[in-house]
């Protein structure tokens, strides 16, 4: 797990990148594991959790796929192939290696009767069932679930995106700490004053008999954090603009309005966020009428959707992870060069230092299967390579990228 991408904003919960590989085309997979801290003082005084959460979004059939099997939720972002298609490989998988327990799956609604019938297909192809209906669950932009009950929640939110003609959607991962006057005080401090000089064995007796040796629990309010975010393959329109209700498949008024707020929180307050970025070459305006066309991100871009959606202001900058690349951009140094070369042209100089100093690249897709051994730029990227991801930062550091 990469300490570098960790989200951290409440002691009671930090989310790590286990990995990510994503090639445009061929496969995309984001991994990610919440751990619930033990002893957590942001929650509850008194109580105690030890908890692990993996995740993954989208479901390519990329390398890492071990990484996600023991992901006991999968999120995806939309049905194209190359993010969806190891789906029954990993329903398998986690069954196999879970005693028989069903994973989860978050789709977009409009699109799970297509699942449901591919379910179908594949379950009578391979003559066992592979996913229950129930563990497919349609979610639409401005919904939020709960995914762990009990210690601090953790929720998974979606918000709207634009990718071609397809139900597309991102997600969030967000902490909600409900705060009362519990917080922070010691066990002996939440006791009501005539008992805080008791002894153990005195207290214990008074418990036994019944009597309410607390102070009362005051709710003082709950604080959200928004600790990991997701765009999926989405088209910068679904960043620049308000788009209406008629293309974002006639959202009822609430949830759409819920979706734009998640997307603005995805920019100001996400502590990690994972963005898709396709094309590289600045000037080339072939690739922007792709991006265009085809839903995607373009190089020039960039700093544009940053800046409209607030996130050179933060007072805590967090970090970005760009990935999706598409395989036209090889070798891995090509794209690393085209990356920085794009982000210093979209950007003032300030704006430059504060995305290099925070931004990964998932690299693992465009480095060789065997590197050969007068590759010395793919080797020093190879050995420095954590969660299949580089930093820009690393990279001008040590005079590997111009």
């Amino acid at each position: 797990m990469v300490a570098l991408l960790t989200c951290k904003k409440f002691r009671t919960m930090t989310v790590n990148l286990v990995s990510a590989w994503s090639a445009a085309g061929i496969g995309t997979c984001v991994v990610v594991e919440a751990s619930l801290s033990r002893n957590s003082n942001n929650y509850d005084a008194t109580a105690t959790y030890k908890k692990r959460l993996r995740i993954a979004f989208d479901i390519g059939t990329t390398p890492n796929f071990m990484d996600s099997v023991a992901a006991s939720f999968v999120a995806i972002t939309h049905t194209h192939i190359d993010h969806v298609g190891a789906i029954f490989n990993h329903a398998r998988s986690f069954r196999l290696s879970h005693g028989g327990k069903h994973c989860k799956y978050f789709v977009p609604k409009q699109s799970i009767n297509d699942i449901f019938s591919a379910i179908e297909s594949m379950s009578q192809l391979v003559k066992e069932d592979l996913i229950p209906k129930e563990n497919v669950v349609g979610i639409e932009a401005g919904d939020e679930i709960q995914l762990i009950h009990g210690g601090p929640p953790i929720y998974l939110r979606a918000f709207s995106v634009s990718h071609r003609d397809i139900a597309a959607l991102g997600y969030q991962l967000v902490t909600k700490i409900v705060r009362t006057n519990y917080c922070g005080k010691k066990k002996r401090d939440l006791l009501k004053e005539e008992y805080r000089d008791m002894s153990h064995k005195q207290i214990g007796e008074q418990v036994r008999k019944g009597v309410d040796i607390r102070i009362p629990k005051i709710v003082l309010g709950t604080e959200i954090s928004v600790d990991f975010a997701y765009t999926g393959d989405a088209g910068s329109n679904s960043f620049l603009c308000n788009r209406s209700l008629s293309a974002d498949f006639e959202l009822e008024r609430r949830k759409y309005e819920r979706s734009l707020i998640f997307l603005r929180q995805v920019f100001s307050q996400a502590s990690t966020l994972v963005m898709e970025l396709t094309f590289l070459t600045y000037n080339c305006e072939r690739e922007k009428k792709l991006a265009k066309d085809r839903g995607h991100i373009h190089i020039s871009e960039v700093s544009a959707v940053l800046r409209h959606n607030g996130w050179f202001c933060r007072d805590e900058p967090g970090n970005i992870v760009f990935l999706h690349i598409s395989p036209r951009h090889k070798p891995v140094k090509k794209a690393l060069d085209l990356i920085i070369a794009g982000l210093r042209q979209g950007s003032t100089e300030r704006e430059f230092q504060q995305i290099k100093d925070y931004c990964f690249v998932a690299v693992e897709a465009l480095l060789p299967e065997v590197v050969r051994s007068d590759d010395h730029f793919s080797k020093k990227i190879k050995d420095h390579i954590k969660a299949g991801c580089i930093s820009i930062s690393f990279c001008l550091q040590h005079g590997l990228i111009d």
